[in-house]
């Protein structure tokens, strides 16, 4: 069926509506990896150019009127969607009593010294959207976060293997703390897909996993503690927890494969279950910070996680990852005195020390809160105010927005999905 189309004409260019249906493209290891496609294309009739070509006199600028600034005789300007030109010298009043009203073909709209610079048309272009995206993004903070979420291409995952040289740096530093020998001793009774390459594969996928901190001695304390931490949360998910086995409950982990994750590209079903547990282990998730910042202490809890009784301690992942079980309860269960024992024999394993009054369960925790230390803004929402240095006075640009929508700040791309989505546009 031929599309529908509908022409519109604004500020000397149009555009043609394209009404198409575009399937989702979803893939990855959670739901935020998810691609969303919007529905409604807009294609231009050739690209809004940067310049508006007329016949005679160049067009003029016509950057928003701004109370009390003086202007030229002759110069232009927008006020209430429309064009004006001063009738006098030092005009400083409203347009609508010293200025008369232009045509807009007298002017090329938008305020050419923004802060994004360059000459703002009717419509961004993808340059524009993309420095827009760098400087909401600039952030120390942010950098931050977005550094600990980096993922390796997987071409480059794929060449991993035990013993390589080339191995990323990350993947030899494991390999210095957890052996193949270590990996026979933690899991003897493991599932046949959960092979140590896949692990060391996994780890390569996320640089900052056991990755370089300021010095050597920490980045091997965080990795140490790392281990111990996402080790244990795993032996939880897929252990068997059989009383009747000769081994203890620590070393009965990745005894259950979950089936329904073998979907990673021919890197195997164990690859993926450890590459979702370290995807879970480095992002954070507003109001929770990630398992990575509570233990490399780059996120430290406020006065407002203090209320909620939350410390920087193992019982802190735990109400990351369980804390609608687990925590809050105000009494210990089974399952908490569980996770515990394995946590301080992991921890033991990897010589994690156990500082004095660490908290190894959450039981007195609340939720993470609204306003806590980790409530950052890592979304992508639509920016409706009004911008006066646009003709049809839309911004054309998403806002950094502490809630969950479907464009993560922190995936390539989503900011300008986000701009195309909601503005019914198509950045070229």
């Amino acid at each position: 069926m031929k599309p529908k189309t509908n022409l519109l004409c604004k500020a000397g260019f149009c555009t043609v509506i394209v009404m198409a249906q575009i399937l989702d493209a979803k893939a990855g290891l959670d739901e935020e990896e998810s691609q969303f496609v919007s529905d409604k294309v807009i294609v231009s009739m050739g690209a809004p150019p940067a310049k508006i070509v007329l016949s005679g006199a160049a067009p003029a600028f016509c950057a928003p009127w701004k109370p009390g600034k003086k202007y030229d005789l002759g110069s232009y300007m927008m006020y209430n969607y429309s064009v004006w030109r001063a009738k006098f010298v030092d005009s400083k009043t409203n347009p609508d009593t010293v200025w008369e009203p232009r045509p807009f073909s007298e002017c090329i709209p938008g305020d050419f010294a923004g802060p994004l610079g360059g000459v703002r048309t009717g419509l961004p272009d993808l340059q524009e959207a993309l420095r827009d995206e760098e400087r909401k993004t600039s952030s120390l903070l942010f950098q931050h976060i977005k550094k600990s979420v980096r993922m390796l291409d997987l071409s480059a995952v794929k060449a991993v293997a035990a013993g390589l040289t080339n191995n990323p740096a990350n993947v030899q530093r494991v390999e210095r703390v957890l052996s193949p020998n270590d990996w026979e001793l933690v899991f003897p009774i493991r599932h046949k897909s959960y092979t140590y390459d896949r692990f060391l594969k996994a780890v390569a996928r996320f640089p900052a996993f056991c990755g370089d901190a300021d010095t050597t001695v920490r980045s091997n304390d965080i990795c140490y503690k790392s281990l111990a931490t996402l080790l244990t949360h795993v032996v939880m998910r897929t252990g068997a927890h059989n009383a009747d086995l000769r081994i203890p409950a620590w070393q009965q982990g990745l005894y259950f494969l979950r089936k329904s994750e073998c979907n990673e590209k021919g890197l195997g079903c164990g690859y993926v279950t450890f590459a979702s547990a370290i995807h879970f282990f480095v992002h954070p998730r507003p109001p929770k910070p990630s398992m990575l910042a509570i233990v490399d202490g780059s996120w430290q809890p406020n006065n407002v996680d203090t209320v909620a009784q939350i410390t920087n301690s193992f019982a802190a992942t735990t109400n990351v990852i369980s804390g609608g079980v687990e925590c809050g309860k105000g009494a210990v269960g089974q399952k908490e005195l569980h996770r515990a024992a394995i946590y301080l024999s992991m921890a033991g394993f990897f010589g994690v020390p156990i500082e004095r009054g660490e908290a190894l369960n959450c039981v007195t925790m609340a939720p993470f809160p609204l306003n806590g230390a980790a409530d950052q803004a890592l979304y992508w929402d639509a920016n409706w105010q009004h911008d006066f240095g646009r003709i049809d006075g839309k911004t054309y640009s998403c806002n950094l927005v502490s809630y969950k929508t479907s464009y993560s700040a922190l995936k390539p791309g989503d900011y300008v999905r986000c701009v195309q989505h909601y503005f019914n546009i198509e950045l070229t």
